[in-house]
């Protein structure tokens, strides 16, 4: 019985001094202060404060409009939290955050120290009920001969306890920083670089031909396509390159890639084009008539419309003129105009329906994987100032005539959408 009263001890004894856990790094405080360009007066946001701002330019100190100006929110994209089909005790999953450019993901984390943390308590209730059932066989052993398997039973379960948790003790004694498991971290994309590093330059024309991309497996039609089919072909067959309109080099581009100097070449089996290049040759491809793409996002975008960037949805944006229905082949893009203080700072995305945009973007140049996929709400979030010029009317045949059959010659003279189709 004295073995037994001393085991029940011990096992006491270490389960109130013994605790596992898994932290995650606390996020810290994001600061961050860009300047923006609100019609004719720059202001300065502090985006840590309270969101007011006073005027950065002197000139614009006695604008009281400028001086109460608030940023408006942007739209916080909600991280999902996994839900157990079998919940563990006391598991309860923390926010993913964000520190140093990196998202901080504790949930494997959490999860694994809250199994270790049940297969402790298991393994300790098991085991004292064998330590129990042992002292019972003892006990009665005395008359049946049976103390020696008891012994053994008792012996056995003490062995398990000390290796489960000896586990742990050998561990923080090497080095505590073992036994605390830290969160999943994963570079996040700055949206300003993103852009910068996707820039263009003032190359202009549509160097990409019919039989080239037929020569890597792209469609051009030139008329009558569909914008979203033809965009998903360049997937994996398209190479950034700065300044590239689908022309051979050299480009624009100042980066040096695994080959050399990127502005030098362009991979084989791949068409090398920029953010307005990508959109040209989807237009080119589509038939749509030009929205000046032959230039880049600086005239594409030139007089377009701001969006409310807090309005997006999947299928309307918000402009200054009202709300948009969108379709495929709408543009939306960052000009460069809007951005002062951020040299490079022009993009174009296409829409192609379902909510989603497609762009050419940079990065690091790597072969074929220029074209990206991306929602449009998402976008809005990242970027206070969005412009959008819409398709034009040939991406979509309507019924203007009211006739029954949508086709593309028909006139807009009673198109309720209108179209622009010409009337005849």
């Amino acid at each position: 019985m004295k073995l037994f009263a001393i085991t029940i001890i011990s096992i006491y004894a270490i389960l109130n001094s013994m605790a596992v856990f898994a932290t995650t790094d606390e996020t810290l405080d994001y600061q961050a202060s860009e300047a923006l360009n609100i019609e004719d007066c720059s202001i300065n946001v502090d985006y840590d404060d309270d969101g007011l701002s006073g005027c950065a330019d002197p000139d614009c100190a006695g604008e009281e409009r400028c001086k109460n100006f608030q940023q408006p929110e942007t739209p916080q994209i909600p991280y999902i939290v996994p839900q157990l089909n079998i919940p563990i005790p006391n598991l309860q999953f923390s926010q993913i955050s964000t520190e140093g450019g990196k998202i901080n993901v504790p949930f494997l984390a959490e999860y694994i120290a809250a199994v270790f943390q049940w297969m402790l308590g298991a393994g300790t209730i098991f085991a004292i009920v064998m330590i129990m059932i042992g002292g019972v066989q003892w006990i009665i052993g005395s008359g049946t001969g049976e103390i020696k398997q008891a012994q053994h039973r008792i012996s056995q379960a003490v062995i398990g306890l000390v290796l489960l948790f000896g586990s742990w003790v050998l561990l923080n004694t090497v080095n505590p920083k073992l036994t605390i498991l830290s969160p999943i971290k994963i570079q996040q994309v700055d949206p300003i670089q993103y852009v910068i590093d996707s820039g263009e330059s003032d190359e202009t024309g549509i160097g990409a031909s019919t039989e080239e991309l037929a020569s890597i497996g792209i469609d051009c039609p030139g008329s009558g396509g569909d914008v979203k089919t033809i965009a998903m072909q360049f997937k994996g067959k398209t190479t950034y390159r700065l300044g590239a309109k689908g022309q051979k080099p050299p480009y624009a581009d100042t980066k040096t890639c695994d080959n050399g100097p990127c502005k030098d070449y362009c991979p084989e089996g791949t068409v090398c084009l920029d953010c307005s290049g990508f959109a040209a040759v989807v237009a080119k491809c589509a038939g749509l008539p030009s929205r000046r793409e032959s230039g880049n996002s600086i005239t594409i975008f030139d007089g377009a419309e701001k969006i409310t960037t807090t309005s997006c949805t999947s299928t309307t944006v918000t402009t200054e003129s009202g709300v948009k229905t969108l379709r495929p082949g709408d543009y939306f893009g960052l000009w460069q105009t809007d951005y002062p203080e951020k040299e490079g700072m022009g993009h174009i995305w296409i829409y192609i329906g379902d909510g989603k945009v497609i762009d050419s973007h940079g990065g690091k140049r790597a072969s074929g994987d220029a074209i990206g996929i991306y929602d449009l709400t998402n976008i809005c979030g990242q970027y206070p100032s969005i412009r959008y010029v819409p398709a034009p009317a040939s991406s979509g045949p309507v019924d203007a005539d009211t006739d029954g059959i949508p086709q593309g010659e028909d006139c807009n003279d009673n198109d309720p959408l209108n179209f622009d189709f010409p009337c005849a």
